[in-house]
């Protein structure tokens, strides 16, 4: 038994030189990808964790994009409570934390009425209340300084109810959203708004935001739904985000109708 395993030994020692010598480069290439693949399996299963848990993400994830979402669609006081919970649960989140840098920003908006007094003195008023008082002959024009860039939307809802849609509309203005930091007058140009002959009260909402409000406009095809809107944003957290602006004025006059001179 023994002279035949030596026997076995010698003739698979000699099988295996023949073949190292036969197949020399192909050996060669064999040993040095053997290390090359071994690092790159290292450096896989080093750098990623592939459990269960990561792969699976749990539903009290919140996302930069769902958060971003709310405020699109003008849900203001959702949207700043998943902004709040989304920097709990990932405080270090890049994008979450430069929008609400961006909703932490101050955005000062100005608003004043300019008049012809009867026509022949221009006056100007930065206190809009029901104490001003407009008549046929006192044409104005709305005065407006943003200190940042934002969307401006702006309506009016005249004695009669009816609502105006006055910015963004190319009507009184061919300015578009989102506006530049400065003044901007609307209607633009020369033109001015003249009030009818219809006594009663004259409503502005104002809404001023960072971020693009797509719900506001389409709510705009049904005046009803956008006043309990505007009315809404009055009593919601939306006072407690700095960089979103929502003000809502009142003035006398006998008013129709917009019309530009």
């Amino acid at each position: 038994m023994s002279f035949c395993t030596g026997l076995f030994y010698k003739d698979l020692s000699l099988r295996l030189k023949i073949f190292l010598e036969t197949h020399k480069k192909k050996v060669l290439l064999f040993i040095i990808f053997i290390p090359i693949l071994a690092g790159v399996v290292y450096y896989v299963f080093s750098h990623y964790n592939f459990s269960k848990e990561e792969k699976i993400p749990t539903s009290a994830s919140i996302t930069y994009n769902q958060v971003k979402e709310k405020f699109i669609q003008g849900y203001y006081d959702e949207g700043l409570t998943l902004l709040q919970k989304a920097l709990k649960e990932s405080p270090d989140d890049t994008a979450l934390k430069k929008l609400n840098s961006i909703l932490s920003k101050e955005l000062r908006i100005s608003l004043k009425i300019s008049y012809y007094l009867n026509g022949k003195t221009l006056k100007e008023s930065q206190d809009i209340t029901t104490s001003l008082s407009l008549s046929p002959k006192d044409p104005y024009y709305l005065d407006i300084i943003a200190s940042r860039k934002c969307y401006l939307y702006l309506f009016q809802i005249d004695p009669k109810n009816k609502l105006y849609v006055i910015f963004p509309n190319h009507q009184f203005s061919l300015s578009k959203n989102p506006i530049p930091p400065g003044r901007m007058r609307i209607p633009d140009g020369f033109r001015w708004f003249r009030p009818d002959r219809t006594q009663g009260i004259e409503t502005i909402y104002l809404l001023a935001t960072p971020i693009e409000n797509k719900r506001i406009i389409e709510l705009a095809k049904d005046p009803d739904s956008l006043k309990e809107y505007l009315e809404q944003l009055q009593t919601s957290k939306i006072n407690k985000i700095k960089g979103i602006v929502i003000k809502k004025l009142c003035f006398s006059h006998i008013n129709k109708k917009k019309e530009v001179l």
